[in-house]
């Protein structure tokens, strides 16, 4: 899709979202209006791009995991020099790549399998859960500049039940904390939590716990995402 006249496609991608700098913008839109084949790469990209109609995707539970490792490394290398207005930005780069993943290794999503149940529950018995001799506490880690963030997550694999309770997170008008479990054969199941007043209490019913590999939560558009775009917030790391 590269025209014979060396315009990349990556710049065409660029020019779509508005990333270029004015100079650079006025000549690929020259070129775009003399040149067919950048035509077509332009177009194909601003309807991917720019539409306002979700279209389903799902990609590999492997390909989900290698996106967020090499998103979160970069992340790593750039966290105390870019704002807050840069950092979705970059997940917006994640979004791109994640959009074009999907499009490749599209298949039906599948609700049910990739979500987890926020169940309701009681002061009393949430003590009694946490107290159970089969019932593990881990602490969270904050992540990038959430020094704020602390908490712990009891997770129990006899019930498979866990308990996530989170403070000092902040409130946002158009995104949303959503909750990542990983498991160790490369399963993912996802939920938005709710915060109220920076705090999140919040018991979970998942699918057999004993085989837990990480949980991590990341800020995601108002509505949640099918994969993660955003910046992680905090990680818990399983071990038994």
């Amino acid at each position: 899709m590269v025209c014979k006249r060396s315009i990349s496609e990556q710049k065409i991608i660029d020019y779509v979202l508005g990333d270029l700098p004015p100079n650079e913008e006025l000549e690929v839109r020259a070129h775009i209006e003399e040149c067919k084949n950048c035509q077509q790469v332009f177009n194909h990209w601003q309807n991917l791009l720019l539409t306002e109609k979700e279209q389903p995707y799902n990609p590999s539970p492997k390909l989900k995991e290698q996106i967020w490792e090499s998103f979160e490394a970069k992340q790593k290398r750039k966290e105390k020099s870019i704002s807050g207005k840069r950092v979705f930005s970059i997940a917006s780069l994640a979004v791109i790549v994640c959009l074009f993943i999907g499009l490749v290794y599209y298949n039906q999503d599948n609700t049910e399998q990739n979500s987890f149940q926020i169940a309701r529950y009681h002061e009393g018995n949430i003590q009694d859960f946490r107290e159970k001799p089969d019932t593990q506490q881990l602490s969270i880690i904050p992540v990038s500049n959430e020094e704020e963030v602390m908490g712990n997550v009891w997770i129990n694999q006899m019930t498979d039940q866990m308990f996530l309770e989170v403070h000092g997170l902040q409130s946002f008008n158009n995104y949303d904390y959503q909750l990542w479990v990983l498991y160790n054969n490369d399963d993912i199941q996802h939920e938005i939590i709710p915060i109220e007043e920076g705090s999140t209490r919040v018991l979970i019913q998942g699918k057999d716990f004993s085989h837990l590999k990480r949980i991590k939560a990341s800020i995601e558009p108002k509505g949640g995402s099918h994969v993660q775009t955003g910046p992680d917030t905090f990680i818990v790391e399983v071990k038994y």
